[in-house]
């Protein structure tokens, strides 16, 4: 059994945004939200397009979503993320935000 003190435990913030259709969008997780997103769920809510998303600029690699799919991402540090959903339906991204420390 592991005993935390409740000082211990890192607040998290519960994130939703829903990006429409036909969109490009970047999220900002220390800008928008003043923390990373230790935790994070794509979903492509549109059933005839795929959706696209990168995360942590233009270095890296755009990553498909299928239509009607999710991703999780759990156990990192995000600070930013570019989605772009597709013409028939949105994308729903969902979020826990750890704060930087000072902000609890």
């Amino acid at each position: 059994m592991v005993n935390e003190v409740k000082s211990q435990i890192p607040i998290l913030s519960p994130v939703m945004v829903v990006i429409p259709a036909s969109t490009t969008q970047t999220i900002s997780f220390p800008n928008e939200y003043l923390g990373r997103a230790v935790s994070l769920l794509i979903s492509n809510l549109d059933a005839t397009n795929v959706a696209t998303y990168q995360i942590g600029g233009n270095s890296m690699p755009t990553l498909t979503l299928s239509t009607g799919a999710f991703r999780s991402i759990d156990d990192t540090n995000i600070s930013l993320i570019k989605v772009v959903s597709g013409s028939a339906g949105a994308v729903q991204v969902e979020a826990q935000v750890q704060l930087f420390a000072g902000l609890k």
